[in-house]
């Protein structure tokens, strides 16, 4: 009886390092076709999210590795990609030149619906920290547009730059430079830009 208990325990000891072993530390995720520019966890770690040059962005379940959701751009390539802060809505960006793209699409992070194209040759900085506008900036230009409709909610005209953490935590307030001059703008005491179509295109 005694011998049949040691043996039993030594076979435990062998096998299960060659169990262990059998099970991958990784997970792939397969279906783009072309190179990933980008990956990047949901907030809630749940999720990956990544962006491609076969023009697609793709949601996946990064317990299992299934493909949930695929965004397609409209151009050549996604290079990028990047959340809201509250992770509702996702952008991705497509290639203009080394900074600046040529569109970018919203979309819903939850339905993978797209909510908006823009289209137009500027830089893209992100969404304010409620998710409710994107910022982009042009030759002397810095637009706020909804990030829903696209429609133009602000804009700050002159040699104006944007860089680093650009909005104060609350999302009421945005920074500039230029040249040796910081300015703190309030965004809700700047007045609406004159009426005009909103620069979206389905």
């Amino acid at each position: 009886m005694k011998h049949s208990v040691c043996a039993a325990f030594t076979l435990l000891l062998f096998i299960a390092p060659l169990q262990a072993e059998e099970t991958p530390a990784f997970i792939e995720l397969k279906g783009h076709t072309d190179t990933v520019a980008l990956a990047l966890f949901f907030p809630d770690s749940k999720k990956i999210l990544t962006a491609s040059l076969d023009n697609t962005a793709r949601i996946w379940d990064a317990e299992t590795g299934k493909e949930l959701k695929m965004l397609e751009g409209d151009t050549d390539g996604i290079r990028t990609a990047l959340f809201a802060p509250d992770g509702k809505k996702i952008a991705t960006l497509e290639p203009y030149g080394d900074s600046v793209f040529a569109a970018f699409q919203i979309w819903d992070a939850e339905s993978g619906v797209k909510l908006l194209t823009i289209d137009h040759s500027e830089r893209f900085h992100g969404f304010t920290p409620d998710g409710k506008k994107v910022v982009t900036s042009g030759e002397k230009v810095i637009r706020f547009l909804d990030a829903e409709s696209g429609a133009e909610l602000h804009i700050l005209e002159g040699r104006l730059y944007l860089y680093g953490d650009i909005f104060s935590p609350d999302g009421k307030r945005v920074v500039t430079l230029q040249d040796n001059v910081v300015r703190i703008w309030d965004l809700e005491r700047l007045p609406p830009p004159m009426v005009r179509p909103a620069v979206t295109d389905f």
